[in-house]
């Protein structure tokens, strides 16, 4: 094998070690990574001058290779760890709906086309929920064998617990942006009450009462009492899954019936188990949102009451300022309560069946093959080199991108996030390799002359 170590390509990933019959192993990763390379490279040349000298030429090529390499690995673990999207589901059973509908009211050719898309869409939604039940078998499967490891069970229950955390303080924070909100929207109310006169500004005492109390809501306390209610929810989700898979691997067993018993249990199983749960707390979620700011019908909330009192009383630009901080406030209360009752309940969903270390190990998998690169380098300087621009990043970018999903970010920007953080270390590194590592050893060798 040949030990010298290319500096124009710095991340082998595998691809120089050979199996017996001499076919690259490291070809099913470097392969994307040089599509990738290739791609980011000519949009990098298209909007910036290409540099002049050889070693900014390399260091901008090492960063963009590490880029490639944190955006490739970013994608093989939603790829290996496939969970598609509710939303997706959601949007397909809707389009079935929606067709369903219109194919009543059309004649009979167009609605066969109807019908047409109608079942597509439908059976689209079903195959995709379905396809979510790998997830849950592997990562079971994964953290049995954790468990039945006393060096592996602490680990796996650390990173889970990890996780969770991280996804808990993006809830916490979005409800304390949302405080943020209704407060600056509190003083504006009490700046204001002082033109109201005293019957109304007594009414707007009473509301503005009732809106605090409500606003206890948005407590840590009452946050945290809330999101270990929906962990009390799902105590019984591990088992309950693990019967369900069971049930539904014995039912093809069975000589009769195997078509009605897949048709039967064509759904993602736990989510389908903690269904009623979840739709409870949302519901809960619901209610407390539209007693605060309303739904927009019949219910005003109790803001939408305040200023209603206000506003006859107050000057244009007055009135617009409140309509603003309530609609602003409106917008984080939302989105809060859909990362608590929605985005933080799938997600711990996940967790609790132990999704978050076969993550990790999926990007073991990609990573642990781009150290062979750093072993394979002659001297210790450019071993620290490798590790300053290439090693350090990629791991630093992966773990962004990893942690951007616990965070509840969308995967493709805790990609890009991730990506763009690992280019800007490996620069970084660049920098201190030139200053400090290579300019040492240069140091050395004059002396030694």
């Amino acid at each position: 094998m040949n030990n010298s170590v290319n500096f124009n390509n710095p991340i082998y990933l595998a691809s120089e070690i050979k199996n017996e019959q001499g076919s690259s192993v490291g070809n099913i990763v470097t392969k994307p990574i040089d599509t990738v390379e290739n791609i980011v490279t000519n949009t990098v040349d298209t909007f910036t001058p290409k540099p002049k000298d050889e070693e900014t030429k390399h260091t901008h090529k090492t960063a963009i290779r590490v880029v490639s390499t944190v955006l490739v690995l970013s994608a093989l673990i939603p790829l290996l760890n496939p969970k598609f999207s509710s939303k997706w589901i959601e949007k397909m059973r809707t389009a079935s709906a929606k067709y369903r509908a219109k194919k009543d009211n059309a004649n009979t050719f167009v609605g066969k086309i109807y019908d047409f898309a109608e079942a597509a869409s439908s059976k689209s939604a079903k195959v995709l929920n379905f396809a979510n039940n790998w997830n849950p078998f592997k990562d079971e499967i994964f953290k049995w064998l954790c468990k039945k490891s006393k060096i592996l069970k602490k680990p796996h229950e650390f990173i889970t617990q990890g996780f969770d955390k991280i996804s808990k303080q993006t809830v916490y924070r979005k409800y304390k942006k949302t405080q943020s909100s209704f407060s600056a929207l509190d003083n504006a109310i009490t700046q204001y009450r002082k033109k109201l006169p005293k019957s109304e500004a007594d009414r707007v005492d009473k509301l503005v009462k009732q809106a605090l109390e409500q606003q206890k809501y948005f407590s840590s306390e009452n946050i945290s009492s809330r999101l270990k209610t929906q962990e009390n929810l799902m105590a019984n989700l591990e088992a309950s899954t693990i019967r369900q898979m069971k049930y539904f691997g014995k039912g093809f067993l069975r000589k009769q019936g195997k078509v009605n018993h897949l048709k039967k249990n064509f759904k993602f199983w736990a989510e389908d188990i903690l269904m009623p749960q979840r739709n409870k707390v949302e519901a809960d979620g619901l209610n407390t949102i539209q007693a605060i700011i309303g739904d927009g019908k019949s219910q005003k909330g109790t803001y939408n009451e305040i200023l209603e009192i206000i506003t006859p009383h107050v000057k244009e630009n007055e009135k617009a300022v409140l309509e603003e901080l309530l609609s602003n406030a409106s917008k984080r209360l939302k989105s809060a309560n859909k990362t608590e009752c929605t985005e933080y309940f799938n997600k711990k969903r996940d967790l609790m069946l132990g999704s978050a270390p076969t993550d990790i190990l999926t990007a073991l998998f990609g990573l642990g093959a781009s150290g062979i690169a750093i072993g394979k380098a002659d001297t210790k300087e450019d071993r620290i080199s490798r590790g300053l621009t290439v090693a350090f990043p990629a791991v630093a970018g992966l773990g962004v991108s990893m942690g951007m999903a616990a965070m509840l970010y969308s995967g493709i920007k805790g990609m890009l996030i991730g990506s763009v953080s690992s280019g800007l270390l490996s620069l970084t590194g660049s920098e201190i390799d030139k200053k400090f590592i290579h300019k040492s050893n240069e140091n050395k060798e004059e002396k030694n002359a």
